[in-house]
Parts: structure tokens; sequence; C-alpha cells
């Protein structure tokens, strides 16, 4: 089984907005496989930033996936106490985020 993986990684880390979310947006190119984005932030986004999150994903099929530091401490205890992979929590927010989509 052949897997693509996208060759570009983009790190920037500021608490996002609105005015961010759509910046990130235009680096993501679902040719070139680079159509998702994980973004850390201490705060993690404000209310339009996720309404823009769910928007670039509903009308763009671009995943923009945004964690807080809190996110990633709750990946490591869980990877260090249950085993549990980081990919499973992941999973978890996309599958909330599906069910949160507007229509």
């Amino acid at each position: 089984m052949n897997v693509a993986f996208p060759s570009t990684i983009i790190r920037h880390f500021v608490n996002y907005t609105q005015k961010e979310i759509f910046t990130t947006e235009k680096y993501l190119y679902l040719k070139a496989l680079r159509g998702i984005a994980i973004i850390v932030s201490t705060k993690g986004t404000d209310k339009n930033a996720d309404k823009a999150i769910r928007g670039t994903l509903r009308e763009n099929g671009k995943l923009i996936i945004s964690l807080t530091n809190k996110d990633l401490i709750t990946m490591i205890e869980r990877k260090a106490t249950d085993n549990n992979l980081p990919a499973e929590f992941l999973s978890e927010k996309l599958d909330n985020m599906l069910v949160d989509l507007e229509k």
C-alpha cells in the first residue's frame, strides 16, 4: 500500500482569530496533498475562528484542527497511562467537528 504524505509542514504559533484561520487556509492546497493543518495555540481559537474552521472544511474540503496546550497535555497523558495513541485523540476531535458541522 502506497501512502503519500505531505512534504511541507508549516509551523506558526499564535492565538488564532478568524483572520489567522483564513490566512492559514490559503497555505492549504489539496492537489499538492496539503489539505490539512494542525494549529496549536495557548488559548485555543475564538468563536469566529471556530466558525471559519468549520466553513473551510465544509466549503473547500480543507481540514484545520485546532489544539490547545491542554489538548497536547491530554494526548501525552493518555499515551503514558493508557497506551492510547495521540491519533485517537485527534480522531475524536475530528469526529466531534464533523458532528457539529452545519449543513
